[in-house]
């Protein structure tokens, strides 16, 4: 059982970014073409590649994610939690700064990435504060 405020609510939103990875790692790995050409990117051999690997480490992600919330102790996920947060905000950042026009799945993707780390910021600082 979880006593420290917020620590309950990041292991779910854990596990709800550990399915969010899982379905993009996969659709990713079966689909880099159609990714590639959603972030406005051109689809060369060199990408295709380089989301394809992507995807493998996105798949081991999601598989230790979904650990940390299930099993790990309140101090586990709260460093998960902060680790989690910076690589939702770099996830956003990154979907800025794609080297092609903005778009409807770049904008997506970026919102995605801050709206996971805010989450896990507000709830960071909540198990903090204690309530």
């Amino acid at each position: 059982m979880d006593t420290i405020p917020g620590v309950r609510v990041i292991r779910i939103i854990l596990l709800v970014g550990a399915i969010f990875f899982a379905i993009s790692a996969f659709a990713l790995l079966i689909f880099p073409e159609a990714f590639i050409e959603l972030l406005g990117l051109a689809a060369t051999d060199a990408l295709v590649w380089a989301m394809m690997l992507i995807s493998v480490t996105l798949i081991a992600l999601s598989g230790n994610m979904a650990m940390v919330s299930i099993s790990a102790s309140q101090f586990g996920v709260r460093i998960a939690g902060w680790t989690m947060m910076l690589a939702a905000f770099g996830l956003g950042a990154f979907s800025l700064l794609v080297p092609a026009e903005y778009n409807w799945f770049n904008m997506s993707y970026a919102g995605v990435g801050f709206g996971f780390s805010i989450a896990y910021f507000s709830q960071l600082i909540r198990s903090f504060k204690g309530n």
